[in-house]
């Protein structure tokens, strides 16, 4: 069976919520539960232009992990929130694959600029499976996560908007 990428459906929803990391990495990933009513309702303030989508990682039907992004509205700029492998999947490489697949998701998009994605500074784990997949550390940002970048088109430039939290999109 192959790791695929779902739509989260009154089907699936309430399976999605249900999966966890292990005790010792919830400091790392907010709750999907949280994950799912923050796609469904969206934020407010210098936030509420994003379009969050959240996404069912499936290996077979069964959703065996949780993936959101967020992406500006002209599909140049895109945030991985939340990337997460039920502990009971993780160590198969799902993750490398979910996550192969979410970049071919935004390269398929033709005005994609690039990607970024944050981590907490020690989850190692983390910080090799984005390494592995042709991230760039940025640095850490005022919440102390480690912010990471890569461009999706050879001109791209990391984006103010990680840097500038008044930056606004035009």
């Amino acid at each position: 069976m192959s790791i695929t990428l779902q739509a989260v459906t009154a089907a699936n929803w309430q399976a999605i919520a249900a999966l966890a990391v292990a005790p010792e990495q919830q400091a790392w990933v907010a709750p999907n539960s949280l994950s799912l009513l923050e796609a469904n309702y969206g934020f407010a303030g210098e936030l509420a232009h994003l379009r969050l989508v959240p996404l069912a990682i499936a290996l077979g039907s069964t959703p065996i992990g949780f993936a959101l992004y967020n992406v500006d509205p002209a599909f140049e700029h895109f945030y991985i929130m939340r990337l997460m492998i039920d502990h009971g999947h993780q160590g198969h490489g799902y993750g490398r694959a979910a996550l192969d697949q979410l970049l071919a998701l935004f390269r398929a998009h033709p005005q994609a600029k690039e990607v970024a994605v944050g981590y907490h500074i020690g989850n190692q784990a983390a910080q090799r499976l984005y390494t592995s997949c042709g991230f760039a550390e940025l640095g850490a940002d005022e919440a102390g996560e480690m912010l990471m970048w890569q461009a999706l088109n050879p001109q791209a430039q990391p984006w103010e908007s990680i840097w500038n939290p008044a930056y606004r999109p035009t």
